[in-house]
């Protein structure tokens, strides 16, 4: 009779391996996800390049007639954000501003209620402040304005040095998405028959229909990610417009960009016309009515947008999915969790062309609950068992 027995040579080369690729990921990631969001761009535009190539028969014009048709407006969105942000932000009052308005208007209705002298409220707050902190001497600086005036233009430079930082690099990883994506397409045929000669012919049609598959994934997730995004646009937009915010249609925009990254990206764009009405607006109702509106097209979005238009695409299980859209945001950032869905659904396709990988994609599904069973009744077997993986079996 065969008895198993853990492999620990199998065990430890794969927690080898699986540190290094984490390791590998972390560090190069200003190399890596360029490429990465080059791919997922090119499988995007892949069937206008296809398209193209019929009538042009030419490879390189066929890609940039491509890259002309669907890039500039890219870049025409991206030149009107950051024209809009800037005159935003030249006319918009400061928001601690606004604050400290509110607080001197309940110092005041402090030291009315409790009958203290003008300005004591805010003293005996300010010194128990100062008390938890362990600093009483900041209280009453002699220097206090000067400093003040030195820390704002500090923090000004510090502001417009980040800002010049953070634009440069976007913009270089901007145009090194554009390049792989122009190379990725120029060589896609030499690319998916190098994959391929690696099966034998026995598995190569199997090898095929799995680059199909995924393909197919990717597309159909990305087609419905900017479907949703334009019509979350355009709810957006009209409902701040009826408000009567300013700048409705590029806050608007700007939210239903910001949802593509999943769940936060909806609370952030939400956040941002809500701090710009309670900035500029005098009346109360301009931003609990924008506070109203965004919860109200989230769970329209929620329950009746994706599901209808980008549900069928990509089935991912919620709890997965939030787990490694934070596992993305701690290894890439932004990008990371612009990433993580697109890839999780990579990798579930992946699991189910593995053959013992099969359940690991059915626990990745969103449907879970409903196909249970199948852990019973299709996948109760030796082969589709994980620790056969990790084990040998001896006489």
């Amino acid at each position: 009779m065969k008895e198993s027995k853990l492999d620990l040579v199998r065990i430890a080369a794969l927690m080898i391996i699986a540190v290094l690729a984490t390791w590998i990921f972390i560090i190069g990631k200003e190399l890596l996800s360029p490429l990465v969001f080059g791919l997922l761009l090119a499988l995007m535009i892949k069937p206008v390049v296809v398209f193209w190539e019929r009538h042009l028969r030419s490879p390189v014009l066929s890609i940039v007639l491509t890259f002309l048709i669907i890039i500039l407006p890219m870049v025409g969105l991206f030149y009107f954000i950051c024209w809009q942000s800037a005159d935003i932000y030249s006319h918009m009052p400061s928001i601690s501003e606004k604050v400290e308005e509110g607080l001197d208007d309940t110092f005041r209705w402090m030291d009315k209620k409790f009958k203290l002298k003008k300005g004591e409220s805010q003293t005996i707050v300010m010194e128990s402040i100062e008390e938890i902190k362990g600093d009483k001497e900041s209280i009453r600086s002699e220097n206090n304005v000067a400093t003040k005036s030195e820390e704002k233009a500090k923090k000004s430079g510090k502001v417009i040095g980040t800002g010049v930082r953070v634009s440069s690099a976007f913009l270089t990883s901007f145009f090194i998405t554009i390049v792989y994506t122009f190379l990725l397409l120029l060589y896609r045929s030499a690319i998916t028959k190098f994959f391929l000669v690696q099966f034998g012919p026995n598995i190569r049609q199997y090898a095929r229909n799995y680059l199909f598959d995924v393909q197919r994934v990717t597309q159909k997730y990305l087609y419905g990610l900017v479907t949703v995004m334009l019509i979350l646009g355009m709810l957006n937009s009209i409902g701040l417009w009826v408000i009567g915010l300013e700048y409705a249609f590029f806050f608007g925009f700007l939210a239903a960009f910001l949802a593509i990254i999943p769940y936060v990206g909806t609370v952030i764009g939400g956040s941002l016309p809500f701090a710009y009405s309670l900035a500029t607006s005098e009346e109360w109702w301009q931003p609990v009515s924008v506070l109203i509106l965004f919860i109200f097209v989230q769970l329209i979005e929620g329950n009746f947008i994706t599901p209808k238009v980008a549900g069928s695409s990509v089935k991912l299980n919620p709890f997965v999915s939030i787990f490694i859209l934070f596992v993305g945001g701690m290894m890439w950032g932004v990008a990371g969790m612009v990433l993580a869905l697109p890839l999780l659904a990579i990798f579930k396709t992946t699991c189910y062309y593995i053959p013992f990988l099969r359940p690991v994609s059915l626990l990745l599904s969103s449907d879970l609950y409903e196909k249970e069973s199948l852990f019973d009744e299709k996948f109760d077997a030796e082969k589709y068992r994980l620790w056969s993986f990790f084990s040998t079996k001896e006489n």
